[in-house]
């Protein structure tokens, strides 16, 4: 089972795009709500079109709004991971293992990490590897973050920033890339159901602080206060409040200095859509949320985050301003925000679908995928006793080729794993992501291999960081892909300096390669082996043409010399079948190193070069 682990209203809203992707998959979710933000949870849920929570952590319909309040939460939470973790497994999590999709870096992640260790399941973190790298700046969201890092399970990484950040906690077998954050899904959406709510008419601001460090500290707050006057004389300023915020404005008696001016607008929290819509219209927003940073970078507004560091880049440099509560940051900023945004706005990447392909095979119902053919393959193809000797032989080759784990600087990606098979031909101490096409071959893996790490894709864009892996593994994969070339130019993207490439390839210059010649000359139309979709089988000569812009030549290997005398259930029975093939290897090894260009499969070893 899939659970999905909740509180605040920043993760729903960037949580949703997840959620939205597993209802369109057809796919099982438990959604559990920490409540930490009960009274805002239902319209949320609504706006985005996905269920209410299924389990209640906090029944109250309030928010937490106080530190009294957020301290009685937090020791009932902590009570019940000590003390109760059965009724934690039975009621929260319904007797279900599985996966716990966890998001960000407040108390409800730390607990959410805490109750899914104590019943055993695998954790998922979303947004990983962020750090302002100063333990009370931000409290307690840095210290969070380096729980969720530490033992999570599979770390879903936003940018190439957070990726090395986990690379430098030696986490780099539990990364997966995603491209970019969730908001990213989030305010795309949002763009396509906004709400025409009414907008001033004249040039506006929007502003919303909340953040522990700053609401509680008088001297931080009245320069922010002071800083709204001073913009309020040619913007009106809309300031959307956090009950937190309110209150403590009400204690240090800012509140009614904010109520008395006639430019400042004090608003409460307003519907999700309905607030992507006014930052949409705003000269500028001034926030110390590090989401609202996020949102400005994807919608292209200046921003400046009124902070002394920020876990984020999305936007330094570009768009974003980062105050530090210097008055000359601030001046720069106010002077030039009309100069700040960025010059590429294009943007592609779906995150939420990259995790839902991660975690899908935890779910009860097995993946949903629209690669038809495959799955089916998978679902009904039972490897033959004769194709399972012949994988084994394919399987040794592809050893030998690969560089010992010590050569081998980072983990290993295995491009159409299929049942998860191809990981045996890395070493046990290895670091391997599995990828392949077909949902279902993935779900399969899973179970059989459960320690490695998998996800759908048909290669042709990786959603890994330039530089991520040490060696690729592609066999047998190829001749299926519509566009080779762009398959190769993707691994050179993502391989390492003197990274390591094996590829196998079926070779028309072979037994087998002839003997579908002259069916398809007999039969007038093209063979496709096992009625795959594509079947371009290529030679040792254009296999090197296509390998050359990229990559150097290391070593050929031929594998299968033995002619194409079927599999015993058109020719020959299976008890000289076994015996024929067994006695055929010595010579297929010897033939393996001197004759490479003329054996069904061509196997090569490259390294990469022209990084």
């Amino acid at each position: 089972m899939i659970h999905i682990f909740i509180g605040p209203i920043a993760e729903i809203i960037k949580v949703a795009p997840v959620m939205q992707e597993l209802d369109r998959r057809n796919i099982p979710y438990n959604f559990i709500d920490s409540g930490q933000h009960a009274a805002l949870m239902p319209d949320l849920c609504q706006q985005f079109g996905v269920r209410q929570p299924d389990v209640l952590l906090r029944p109250q319909e309030d928010n937490i709004d106080t530190l009294a309040q957020a301290v009685k939460w937090s020791l009932k939470n902590l009570f019940d991971i000590v003390f109760r973790p059965q009724k934690i497994y039975s009621e929260i999590f319904h007797d279900q293992p599985g996966v716990c999709l966890i998001h960000s870096d407040t108390l409800t992640t730390l607990f959410a990490l805490f109750y899914a260790k104590r019943c055993g399941l695998t954790v998922a973190h979303v947004e990983s590897g962020l750090r302002s790298f100063n333990m009370f700046d931000p409290f307690p969201e840095e210290i969070v973050r380096l729980f969720a890092m530490r033992f999570g399970d599979i770390l879903f990484a936003p940018t190439d920033f957070a990726i090395e950040n986990l690379k430098k906690l030696g986490r780099e077998d539990k990364i997966m890339p995603i491209g970019a954050n969730t908001v990213l899904d989030t305010v795309r959406y949002a763009r396509e159901k906004v709400e025409s709510s009414l907008k001033p008419n004249e040039p506006y601001i929007v502003v919303t602080i909340h953040r522990v460090e700053t609401i509680y500290f008088q001297e931080k707050m009245l320069q922010i206060i002071e800083l709204l006057e001073r913009i309020a004389q040619n913007h009106k300023v809309l300031f959307v409040q956090h009950e937190p915020t309110k209150n403590q404005l009400m204690r240090f008696q800012l509140q009614s200095r904010l109520e008395k001016h006639e430019n400042i607008e004090l608003l409460p929290l307003q519907p999700y859509l309905s607030f992507v819509n006014l930052m949409t219209g705003a000269d500028f927003i001034i926030t110390d949320g590090g989401g609202m940073q996020e949102e400005s970078y994807h919608l292209n507004i200046p921003c400046l985050v009124m902070r002394d560091n920020t876990e984020r880049v999305e936007g330094m440099g570009k768009n974003v301003q980062l105050a530090q509560f210097d008055p000359q940051q601030i001046d720069y900023f106010l002077e030039n925000f009309q100069s700040l945004r960025r010059e590429d706005i294009s943007e592609g990447l779906n995150p939420a679908k990259v995790i839902v392909d991660t975690i899908a095979p935890w779910a009860g119902e097995k993946p949903v995928t629209h690669i038809d053919f495959y799955n089916q393959h998978y679902q009904t193809h039972a490897p033959h006793e004769i194709t399972q000797m012949m994988q084994v032989e394919r399987r040794d080759v592809i050893s030998q080729l690969l560089p010992t784990e010590t050569a081998i600087n980072g983990p290993t990606l295995i491009v159409g794993c299929g049942r998860g098979e191809e990981t045996e031909t890395v070493g046990t101490g290895s670091s391997v992501m599995g990828t392949d096409i077909s949902g279902e071959a993935l779900y399969q893996a899973k179970q059989l291999y459960p320690t490695h790490h998998y996800f759908v894709s048909d290669g042709h864009t990786l959603p890994f960081a330039d530089n991520s892996y040490g060696a690729i593994i592609c066999s047998e994969v190829i001749e299926h892909v519509e566009a080779p070339e762009k398959l190769l130019n993707e691994f050179h993207r993502v391989l390492q300096k003197n990274g390591n490439l094996i590829l196998t390839t079926p070779n028309w210059l072979s037994l087998f390669g002839l003997a579908r010649r002259v069916g398809e000359f007999i039969l007038k139309r093209p063979i496709h082996a096992a009625n795959q979709p594509l079947d371009n089988w290529s030679t040792q000569e254009s296999l090197t043409a296509l390998l050359n812009p990229n990559f150097n030549i290391v070593e050929w290997r031929g594998i299968w010399f033995f002619p194409p005398i079927g599999l015993g259930h058109r020719t020959l029975p299976m008890s000289l079948m076994i015996p024929l093939h067994k006695a055929l290897m010595p010579l297929e090894r010897t033939l393996q190193p001197v004759l490479p260009g003329y054996a069904e499969l061509l196997a090569v070893s490259c390294q990469v070069r022209n990084k």
